[in-house]
C-alpha cells in the first residue's frame, strides 16, 4: 500500500490554499486522514470544488470529534476523542504532581470511530454484508426487545 503523510509547519495560513495545491498535485489520492475535524471540513470542501465524491471517490477521516455548537452535525468519519475523560486525567495527574505523589508517565484513553452515514449504508449494501444483514438485523431486534422488558428502553 502506497501512502504520504503530509506534514506542515504551524501555523498554517492559508489552510484551504494548502489542500487545493495538494490535492491537484497529487489527483490519485483516494483516502486521507486528517489531523483534526476543521481540516477534515475544510478537506471535503475542497473535493466537492474538485467534482471527487466521498465516500465513492475519496475517503475522509477526520480526528477529534469536536463540533461547533451541539446542533452542528459531524458529516464524515471521525475518531471522536474521550475530552471529558481526557480533562478529568490530566487535572488528577497536576493534582498528584502537587502532591508530589507519582503519575503514570503514560496514560491511554479509548477513542470511538463514528462511521459517516453513506459509508455505512455503502458497506451494508455491499454483497458481503448483505449475506449478514437479515442475521444483524434480527439480533438488533431481538437486543431491542431485550431492552424494552427490562424496562431500560421506553416505546
Amino acid at each position: 500500500v502506497d501512502h504520504c503523510i503530509y506534514e506542515l509547519r504551524e501555523p498554517v495560513t492559508d489552510i484551504e490554499a494548502v489542500i487545493q495545491r495538494f490535492l491537484k498535485q497529487n489527483p490519485d489520492v483516494d483516502g486521507f486522514f486528517t489531523m483534526n475535524d476543521k481540516w477534515a471540513k475544510l478537506l471535503l470542501r475542497s473535493l466537492k470544488n474538485l467534482e471527487r465524491r466521498v465516500p465513492e471517490d475519496v475517503q475522509v477521516i477526520g480526528f477529534d470529534g469536536v463540533t461547533s455548537s451541539k446542533e452542528d452535525e459531524l458529516t464524515f468519519s471521525t475518531i471522536i476523542q474521550p475530552v471529558a475523560e481526557m480533562a478529568e486525567k490530566a487535572v488528577e495527574v497536576l493534582i498528584n504532581l502537587i502532591k508530589e505523589q507519582p503519575v503514570e508517565k503514560k496514560n491511554v484513553l479509548p477513542v470511538t470511530f463514528l462511521m459517516e452515514i453513506a459509508l455505512i449504508k455503502k458497506t451494508l449494501d455491499s454483497p458481503v454484508c448483505k449475506r449478514y444483514h437479515l442475521i444483524i438485523q434480527k439480533r438488533f431486534l431481538e437486543s431491542l426487545s431485550f431492552f424494552s422488558s427490562t424496562g431500560n428502553v421506553s416505546s
